[in-house]
């Protein structure tokens, strides 16, 4: 018989060389990120609701549209018209009037509505950026989620072998039915982890479709492979990204926009004027007569109505000022927060390159050939080639972890960089190998 080792290794090349069909073309993260830009309804909406604001200004800095007046003087009966013709105090009048705010305050409204669309341009780039993010995270879950499932694929099928071997064994008498029940349960363990994250990734890959506005029934989506992408910046070049997010520009726009409902909540303590001008028709025989009138308003419930709206004016701006601050707090520490978990995890794949990775390989194989000797049970095989698995998946799962808490951060202090992602043509992730090299050849590395 056989080596179990050269089995393994004889096994996994078949497997690997077999007629397995080929995945669908990767699709990198930029051409995605064009996609949601491109399609995203709530990127769409953002933008309509950015064209709509800029319309407000000039509606509301003009001045309110004249009147058209129409009226008659009646004399001698109810009917209009009537004595228009033959008595003095008889008349039909036309005129034209127009209100007249105080000055300044159709200005301050229109300075208003400038800083309202600016609030909402700085809403679409606060939804690209979240939207960029979401495609960007969902599709790193997808990319180590394939890489998991790539890696139960294959041991489901060396655990396959193992228990055709333990079988064998105990058919000639050299194992036990234990051996055999334990390697079925490893081969049934891994079918179904192999079912939740095949259900991980359904989810991820419709989660993805929605944001990119693709029907549920489009074709696939694959990840080009994981690869890990250049630290972030230092915190004083995230604190300047910071300082531009376009949420906390749309805090400061907002406090300024009631500022100047403060200074109009001052003008309203003025009054308003009305102008109008009536030309007076009478009959033949007696003179035109027309008329010129000038109205003012008199903000005589300024206790009611005046100082409530100037003590709510500066109420709100306020509340703008500490929505500022909390949104610049709140901002700081999520960048904080993202920082310090890429940087944990770009530390945790060092140890996975320099330690884990390999010392979990090496007990594995040792394990094979304690077994072969005679000196290891079968058991102990068993767990040290899960082990073994555990860790690459592990390894697959921080990668994505690390990617996933960049694109976040990107998203809270600015696009420092492009977004991280192999390149069609580029040299593929270092990482733990696919192949039989990493399983049982001496000195493989991820």
């Amino acid at each position: 018989m056989k080596p179990l080792f050269v089995l393994l290794i004889s096994a996994l090349a078949v497997a690997s060389a077999g007629a397995a069909p080929p995945r669908p073309r990767p699709t990198h993260l930029t051409a995605l990120l064009r996609e949601a830009e491109r399609d995203n309804p709530a990127i769409r909406q953002a933008r309509r609701l950015w064209r709509a604001a800029r319309r407000v200004p000039s509606q509301v800095s003009s001045l309110p549209d004249p009147e058209f007046n129409f009226s008659t003087m009646n004399v001698g009966g109810p009917l209009p018209l009537t004595g228009q013709f033959d008595q003095m105090m008889g008349y039909a009048g036309i005129g034209v009037s127009e209100a007249l705010p105080f000055p300044g305050k159709l200005r301050l409204r229109g300075d208003m509505a400038v800083r309202a669309a600016a609030v909402a341009g700085e809403n679409v780039a606060s939804v690209r950026r979240r939207v960029a993010a979401a495609v960007a995270s969902t599709y790193y879950t997808i990319g180590g989620l394939q890489e998991t499932l790539a890696i139960l694929a294959r041991d489901r099928r060396l655990l396959a072998v193992v228990a055709r071997v333990a079988a064998n064994r105990y058919a000639v008498g050299k194992g036990n039915q234990a051996d055999v029940l334990h390697a079925q349960l490893a081969v049934t363990q891994l079918l179904a982890r192999q079912t939740v994250q095949r259900r991980e990734w359904a989810i991820a890959e419709a989660r993805l479709k929605q944001l990119l506005n693709r029907s549920l029934a489009s074709p696939p989506i694959v990840a080009a492979r994981l690869q890990q992408s250049p630290p972030p910046p230092a915190p004083p070049r995230l604190a300047a990204g910071i300082a531009a997010n376009p949420d906390l520009r749309a805090r400061a726009l907002e406090t300024a926009r009631a500022q100047l409902g403060v200074r109009l909540a001052h003008r309203n303590f003025y009054p308003d004027f009305r102008v109008g001008y009536m030309y007076l028709a009478t009959g033949p025989g007696f003179p035109y007569r027309s008329s010129f009138s000038v109205g003012v308003s008199l903000p005589v419930f300024f206790h009611r109505k005046q100082d409530a709206a100037l003590s709510q004016a500066g109420e709100a701006l306020a509340a703008s000022r500490d929505a500022y601050a909390a949104e610049r707090e709140s901002l700081a520490y999520e960048a904080r927060q993202w920082y310090l978990q890429a940087r944990a995890d770009a530390q945790l794949l060092r140890i996975y390159h320099g330690g884990l990775l390999p010392q979990a390989a090496a007990t594995w194989r040792a394990t094979l050939s304690e077994y072969e000797s005679g000196r290891e049970d079968f058991q102990t095989v068993i767990t040290a080639f899960l082990e073994y698995q555990n860790v690459q998946e592990s390894y697959w799962r921080t990668l994505a972890r690390r990617e996933t808490a960049l694109a976040r951060l990107r998203e809270v202090a600015g696009a420092y960089g492009p977004p991280p992602g192999r390149q069609p043509g580029a040299a593929p992730a270092s990482g733990p190998g696919r192949g039989a090299r990493s399983v049982g050849t001496r000195g493989g590395k991820p």
